[in-house]
C-alpha cells in the first residue's frame, strides 16, 4: 500500500544530495598535446522522487542495435559511460540533426529519472575534416576559425532546443595512437597523408591527420580511461554502416575483445513527407534550427513533433505534423490553465470533495506513462497518455483541490522528463497578465465615461441627471468599453461583469 501512495504522491523536487558522483579523465602524451583534461560534476536527478526512481518495476528495456534484441539496461556498474557521435562543424545545424539530439536527450532524461546509476555522456565534435577544409578555403577563413564559429553555434542551438548539455565534449585536435596500415581494398583509412596547405601533425607513420572513424574510437578510449568496455554508444541510423562498423572493428582489435560497446542506440533520420528524401545539406533541402525557430515554430513544438514517432523510426516531417504538435501542446496548456484556475480559487468551487475514482485514474495514467518510457523509450505512447489525460482534465467543470494539485504535478513532471518547457503555457500565463491589465484599463476608462470620478464645485456628489448627461457625451467611449468586455469574456474563464448604469 505504501508503494501505491508513492505512485500518486510524487514530487518534482530534486533530492538533497545534488551530486551523485564525480568523474574525471585525462589523457597525456609526450609527443602530442593533451586532448582533454576535465573533471565533470554530474547533474542531479531532476525529475521524480528517490522513492520513485528506485522502484523495482522501473527497469528500462532498450533495443540494442548490436544484438538486434530488446534488453534490460545494465545498471549494476558504478557508472554508465555513454558516447555519442556529434557534428562535423562546417555549417549550422538543421532540424534533421536536431531531431536526433532531441530524441537522445529524452532517452538520457528517462535514464536519469528511473535509475540512480550516474551517467557520463560525452559528445564527439569533428573539427578537422574534408568538408571543413573545403568550406574554409571557400570563405577565406582558417579551418580553426570556421570550426570554432560553428561549434559555438551548434551548442547555442542545443540550448535553444532545451537539450541538456553533455557531461563533456571532445574534439579532434590531435593525432590518434592506432596503427594506420591498410592492406585490402575494403580497409578504411585510419590516418590520412598530408595534403599541401591542410592541417597536419607529425607522427611516426608520416605527417597527416586522423581518419574519421578513428576519432570516435579515441574519444571513447578517453571516456573509459583506456578500459575496453563502453556502456552506450549512440548516433544516427545513417552512421550504422560504415562508421559504427568500422569503430567496432578497430576498437575490438585494439583491446583484443569480442565486445567493445555493451549497447548501440541508433536514431531514425528525418525525411520530408513531400519527397521522401532525407533532409541533408548535400541535397540542399534543409531548414536550419535558427530559421525554424524564427519562422515556423517553437522548440516545444518541434520536440513534440520529434517524439510522436519511435526514436528508432524515420521521422516523416510535414507542416501537418507541426500543426498537430501545436494542438497537443494547446491541450496540455488548457489542462494546466484549469489547474491554475482551481488552485487560484477563480471561478471554481473551493469546497468540492475529493473524487477518489479520479485519483485512481491518475495513478493508472502515471503507471502507463512510466511503462511506456521504460519500454524501449516509447515516447509516442507516453505522449498519448499525457495528452488524453490532459484533455479529460481540461474538460472537467469543477475538479477537487487534491485531484488538481496531483494532476498538475503529474503533468509538469511528465513534461520535464520529455524536455518540454511548456512555452505555450508560459505565453498563456503572460496573456493572463495582459488580460488583467486590459481589464483594469478598460474599467478605468468606463468609470471615467460614466462620470463616477466627478465632483461638483460645491463638493457635492453629481445628481443622477448630471451622470446621465455625462454618459451621453461619452456614449461612443462606453460602446468601446462594452466591446473590450465581450472580447475579454470570449478568451478567459473568469468573465468580466459590469454594474448597471444607475
Amino acid at each position: 500500500m505504501q508503494q501505491e501512495q508513492l505512485r500518486i504522491t510524487f514530487s518534482i523536487n530534486s533530492p538533497s544530495d545534488e551530486t551523485f558522483a564525480t568523474f574525471a579523465f585525462e589523457h597525456r602524451s609526450t609527443e602530442t598535446p593533451c586532448l582533454v583534461s576535465q573533471e565533470i560534476e554530474l547533474e542531479p536527478r531532476l525529475f521524480g522522487s528517490p522513492e520513485l526512481t528506485r522502484s523495482s518495476h522501473n527497469v528500462i528495456q532498450l533495443f540494442n542495435s548490436l544484438s538486434e534484441k530488446v534488453e534490460p539496461l545494465d545498471t549494476d556498474a558504478p557508472l554508465i559511460t555513454w558516447y555519442s557521435c556529434g557534428p562535423t562543424v562546417y555549417d549550422d545545424m538543421h532540424i534533421g540533426h536536431a531531431a536526433s539530439f532531441i530524441r537522445q536527450d529524452c532517452i538520457r532524461r528517462v535514464i536519469n529519472r528511473y535509475h540512480t546509476t550516474p551517467v557520463v555522456l560525452a559528445l564527439g565534435v569533428t573539427d578537422v575534416d574534408d568538408k571543413i577544409i573545403a568550406r574554409a578555403k571557400l570563405t577565406g577563413q582558417s579551418e580553426k576559425q570556421l570550426a570554432q564559429k560553428f561549434e559555438r553555434r551548434f551548442f547555442q542551438d542545443l540550448d535553444r532546443l532545451n537539450v541538456l548539455r553533455m557531461s563533456c565534449f571532445v574534439v579532434a585536435r590531435s593525432p590518434t595512437k592506432f596503427h594506420p596500415e591498410k592492406r585490402k581494398r575494403a580497409d578504411f583509412a585510419l590516418w590520412k597523408a598530408k595534403v599541401a596547405d591542410e592541417v597536419s601533425w607529425i607522427c611516426p607513420w608520416g605527417e597527416g591527420r586522423p581518419g574519421w572513424h578513428i576519432e570516435c574510437s579515441t574519444f571513447c578510449d578517453l571516456l573509459t580511461e583506456g578500459k575496453s568496455k563502453l556502456t552506450l554508444h549512440s548516433g544516427g541510423m545513417d552512421l550504422k554502416f560504415p562508421h559504427h562498423n568500422n569503430e567496432i572493428c578497430q576498437s575490438e582489435a585494439y583491446y583484443s575483445t569480442d565486445q567493445w560497446a555493451q549497447y548501440f542506440i541508433h536514431l531514425g533520420t528525418l525525411c520530408l513527407s513531400e519527397t521522401g528524401h532525407k533532409m541533408s545539406k548535400s541535397l540542399g533541402n534543409f531548414v536550419t534550427v535558427s530559421d525554424f525557430l524564427a519562422k515556423m515554430g517553437t522548440a516545444d513544438e518541434f520536440r513534440v513533433t520529434s517524439l510522436r514517432r519511435s526514436y528508432r523510426s524515420t521521422l516523416m516531417y510535414s507542416n501537418e505534423d507541426l500543426i498537430e504538435s501545436k494542438k497537443i501542446l494547446r491541450t496540455i496548456s488548457q489542462a494546466l490553465s484549469v489547474c491554475d484556475e482551481v488552485l487560484d480559487f477563480k471561478g471554481v468551487s473551493k469546497t468540492s470533495q475529493a473524487d477518489w475514482s479520479s485519483l485512481v485514474d491518475l495513478q493508472k495514467v502515471s503507471s502507463s506513462f512510466d511503462e511506456a518510457l521504460c519500454n524501449d523509450f516509447n515516447f509516442p505512447a507516453a505522449l498519448e497518455s499525457l495528452t488524453e489525460f490532459s484533455e479529460k482534465l481540461a474538460g472537467k467543470v469543477s475538479p477537487s483541490i487534491i485531484e488538481t494539485s496531483l494532476s498538475r504535478q503529474f503533468i509538469l513532471s511528465s513534461l520535464g522528463v520529455l524536455g518540454i518547457e511548456m512555452a505555450v503555457c508560459q505565453r498563456q500565463t503572460n496573456e493572463k497578465l495582459l488580460f488583467a491589465e486590459l481589464e483594469r484599463f478598460r474599467n478605468s476608462v468606463r468609470t471615467f465615461a460614466l462620470g463616477k470620478h466627478l465632483t461638483l464645485v460645491s463638493g457635492a456628489k453629481p445628481s443622477k441627471e448630471d451622470l446621465q448627461r455625462h454618459s451621453m457625451q461619452n456614449k461612443e467611449l462606453l460602446k468601446e468599453c462594452d466591446r473590450a468586455r465581450d472580447f475579454i469574456n470570449s478568451l478567459t474563464l473568469t468573465p468580466v461583469a459590469d454594474d448597471k448604469i444607475s
